[in-house]
C-alpha cells in the first residue's frame, strides 16, 4: 500500500492528463485540422464521370487530386470575374 508520504509525492510529480488547452492563437475548428494554414476541409458532391476524370488527370500529371481540383476550381472562378 501507498503511504500518505508517497501519495504526496506522487501527486506533486504527475503532470495534467489529457490534450493539451490549445490557446487562441492556435484555436482552429475540426474542419481544419490536418489541413495547411490557410485551408479548410469541404465536402462536395460530384458525378461519377467528374470524380474519374480529376483522379486520371492527376495521375497523368503525377499530382495530387486536391491540386487538380484546386486548380479547376481557381480557373472557373478567374473565368466567372472576367465575365462580369
Amino acid at each position: 500500500m501507498i503511504d500518505d508520504e508517497l501519495r504526496k509525492q506522487l501527486a506533486n510529480i504527475q503532470g495534467k492528463a489529457g490534450r493539451p488547452k490549445e490557446t487562441d492563437q492556435y484555436k482552429r475548428s475540426a474542419t481544419s485540422e490536418g489541413t495547411a494554414q490557410d485551408e479548410r476541409r469541404a465536402t462536395y458532391i460530384l458525378t461519377n464521370e467528374s470524380i474519374e476524370e480529376l483522379k486520371a488527370i492527376a495521375k497523368l500529371t503525377n499530382r495530387k487530386i486536391k491540386e487538380v481540383a484546386q486548380e479547376a476550381i481557381n480557373n472557373f472562378i478567374k473565368q466567372h470575374h472576367n465575365e462580369r
